[in-house]
């Protein structure tokens, strides 16, 4: 168990290492996530800023109108001429604006065609416009006298050349019917104004996304780091301690040795001095016999040998004879 203690702690800081790689994926994936939504986001926006541009031009020419209505009412009313009440409303219409770009002006036409009144290109007025029609063939005022009668409203896309250019631009248009004096009631915007003001928006919202996704890994950061420092620094502590208690183990290991070995040698001292105690009894018991004992100090006295059982006596080795004396001795002392 003490041994496994350091890989255990090495593979705690690994897991830790992945904990913190978890936690940074988490929020990289966030912020991936969000920024691939950028081009769906920037889509929905263009789609929802062309419709709300075809709403405003429609309030737009609703409140003009609306002038035209009021001059009309005045004529029906008997207060103004049907002529009066025109001409001032065709004056009214032209000073109206609502924005500084040139495309953003009212117009007004009937429907023959005829131009009425155009405060941009006074050449136009009372012009025949069933023949004009823009580069792509559309005869837009023919189309919006086919949408009035068909609607009373509604919107009609054409090409149409600014003043002073050479080529027509693409441009969104809303006109409604003055159906008492058969007065169409226009105005539109011009496609690349729409879309420089939506280059505009994109920019500032990817600005702003790029601090968000900024700010999301700052955070993601610091999450990281107050979740993974402390865990490092106990991480590191228990390296320490497991380092201790191997080398501890290893200590003990050793005096364990150390004590086993002279265990095994005390032993070996027991048993060699159980052997001898075993003799010392044996010969004791031999002394207790007193002929033994007699004939054992005759042959101790006289020459050291050992009578066989032929009469003749053998030579003791040197270690019984020390023995023999011994026990002599101590027989002698007792007496």
């Amino acid at each position: 168990v003490v041994v496994s203690v350091v890989p255990q702690n090495r593979q705690f800081k690994h897991g830790l290492l992945r904990l913190s790689t978890r936690i940074s994926l988490i929020g990289i994936a966030t912020t991936l996530c969000f920024a691939s939504a950028l081009p769906w986001i920037h889509s929905k926006t263009r789609e929802l800023y062309y419709s709300a541009t075809r709403e405003r031009i429609q309030k737009l020419v609703e409140n003009t109108w609306s002038v035209v209505d009021f001059y009309g009412a005045q004529a029906k009313a008997g207060l103004m001429t049907t002529e009066q009440a025109q001409a001032a409303a065709k004056l009214a219409v032209k000073h109206i604006r609502y924005g500084t770009l040139e495309g953003e002006y009212f117009w007004i036409n009937d429907l023959h065609p005829r131009m009425v009144m155009n405060p941009l290109n006074p050449a136009l007025d009372g012009k025949d416009l069933t023949e004009s029609k823009d580069p792509n063939g559309v005869h837009m005022f023919l189309e919006m006298v086919r949408v009035c009668r068909e609607r009373g409203e509604g919107v009609i896309e054409y090409m149409w050349t600014r003043t002073g250019a050479t080529h027509a631009d693409p441009k969104i248009n809303y006109v409604k019917l003055y159906e008492p004096w058969g007065w169409i009631v226009g105005t539109g915007v011009y496609v690349d104004d729409i879309e420089t003001k939506l280059r505009s928006l994109a920019w500032g919202f990817l600005i702003l996304a790029g601090v968000a996704c900024a700010f999301s890994l700052l955070l993601t950061y610091g999450v990281v780091r107050s979740i993974s420092c402390p865990i490092q620094t106990i991480a590191s502590n228990l390296m320490e301690i497991g380092e201790q208690v191997t080398s501890a183990a290893d200590q003990v290991s050793a005096a364990s040795q150390t004590l086993a070995h002279d265990a095994t040698t005390q032993a070996a001292s027991l048993e060699q001095t159980s052997a001898a105690n075993q003799e010392i009894s044996s010969m004791a018991k031999r002394n207790e016999q007193p002929g033994l004992f007699r004939t054992h100090v005759q042959h101790v006295t006289q020459g050291g040998g050992r009578q066989s059982p032929s009469g003749r006596y053998d030579e003791l080795d040197e270690g019984d004879q020390s023995i023999e004396r011994q026990d002599l001795e101590n027989h002698q002392g007792d007496r």
